[in-house]
């Protein structure tokens, strides 16, 4: 795949991201950041803390994201709640969501 073709697939799945985001980001979601690996996406969570963890909201962007996609790519998540954004290992991905 060209470096073009492969920002339009990502610009692609960017929005289709944000697009399963709506009506899901809760208080405690503090950034989310995803990345392409081959026939994966990655999504990257940073929470205020990890105990507060809606994970049916979390399930629900997988599944949205999945029908966005037309289940061409395995949805995968991570979660953290670090207090240095730095050290979030979806610092340096493709940044969709990031709380002021």
């Amino acid at each position: 795949m060209t470096k073009s073709a492969a920002l339009t697939v990502e610009n692609t799945v960017a929005l289709q991201v944000m697009q399963a985001l709506l009506g899901l980001l809760s208080k405690d979601m503090r950034a989310i950041s995803f990345e392409i690996i081959e026939t994966d996406i990655l999504l990257y969570f940073l929470h205020e803390t990890r105990k507060n963890v809606n994970q049916e909201d979390i399930e629900d962007i997988k599944f949205e994201l999945d029908v966005l996609t037309d289940g061409k790519y395995l949805i995968k998540s991570v979660h953290s709640d670090v207090e240095d954004i730095q050290s979030w290992p979806g610092f340096g991905k493709r940044l969709v969501f990031r709380r002021q």
